[in-house]
């Protein structure tokens, strides 16, 4: 490589991390500016880019503040430990104490869920895989509520909602699992498919075949159902959040704590099992009505109409849904 060659190289790379400097700069005083207003989501953001163009031990420290302030003790813990890590004996011995005060506060505001049970079973937490059971150590968990899904080597699974508090210990035994393949399902009351030996059912009214009125019905019906129980998914839903504002607003230590918890339990069930209820009713009421329009559509005037089965079956037009505890 000529001289020219490396000064050229040499340039472009300095003018780049002049720019690079310029950028993280500009995003270090948004971040401040943006912290200063109370707005922490885009301080991190800003913070987080800063940090990625130019990273420097200092701005782990405003990351980790921006997470404390966003009740996100977890990561923010991580963060303070970065700084201590990244800095080392740089550190002035204030700065350092500062520091480790505020670590402690992050950790003492972290929940643990400790998993128990058979070896083998997989956990994820909020979509996100944690191992295998055992686990080598509880998992860290910021306070709020958390999706727990446990799943045998032979594909069990069991699902539970659970709402963390700060520093609250949580014990969750994996227990027995469904059977495998093991179904619910809700079937809505309809005729029963015709006999073979019996003739077709003929239209009472001008050009509307008896099967348009059985699916036409059921479809009303279905669509029923999905109402009481979409209106009763929505006032659980506002009860289940209700129920963690109080839950939060309370001292760590309050001994109503796990009443509200298994309340909170209860009502987001109960809120998952109706808005099931309702999606599928929903889907009911869909395929019925479709077939009521298709029956009225292509039957002949005056003609008989086509057998129609609304029964429910486990293919086909069946509906049937996994449901885990």
């Amino acid at each position: 490589m000529s001289l020219l060659s490396f000064l050229v190289i040499a340039g472009l790379s300095h003018a780049r991390a002049q720019d690079d400097a310029e950028r993280a700069r500009v995003a270090f005083d948004r971040g401040v500016r943006t912290f200063q207003e109370n707005n922490f989501s885009d301080a991190l953001e800003a913070f987080q880019e800063a940090y990625r163009l130019r990273p420097h031990p200092a701005v782990q420290v405003n990351i980790a503040n921006c997470f404390l302030n966003l009740d996100r003790p977890v990561e923010a813990s991580t963060h303070f430990q970065q700084y201590l890590q990244e800095a080392g004996d740089s550190v002035p011995r204030a700065r350092r104490t500062e520091v480790e005060q505020e670590l402690e506060r992050a950790r003492a505001e972290i929940a643990t869920l400790a998993i128990t049970g058979p070896p083998g079973v997989g956990v994820s937490l909020d979509d996100t895989s944690r191992g295998v059971t055992p686990l080598e150590a509880p998992i860290e968990i910021n306070p709020g509520t958390h999706r727990v899904v446990l799943t045998a080597p032979d594909g069990r699974q069991r699902t539970e909602r659970i709402i963390a508090v700060d520093g609250q210990r949580i014990a969750l035994d994996v227990g027995a699992l469904p059977t495998a393949g093991s179904e619910s399902a809700i079937a809505l009351p309809v005729a029963a498919p015709p006999h073979p030996n019996e003739p077709s059912d003929r239209s009472d009214g001008p050009g509307v075949p008896v099967g348009t009125w059985i699916a036409g019905g059921t479809a009303l019906v279905a669509l029923g159902v999905a109402i009481v129980f979409g209106a009763n998914a929505l006032s659980q839903a506002s009860e289940f959040d209700s129920i963690v504002e109080d839950i939060q607003s309370r001292r760590r230590n309050d001994p109503q704590i796990p009443r509200l918890q298994a309340e909170g339990q209860a009502v987001a069930d109960a809120q998952e099992r109706n808005a099931l209820i309702a999606d599928i009713s929903l889907g009911v009421a869909a395929v019925s009505a479709t077939i009521a329009i298709v029956l009225w559509l292509t039957a002949d005037e005056g003609g008989d109409s086509p057998p129609v089965s609304a029964a429910i079956e486990p293919h086909g037009a069946a509906v049937f849904w996994q449901v885990y505890f």
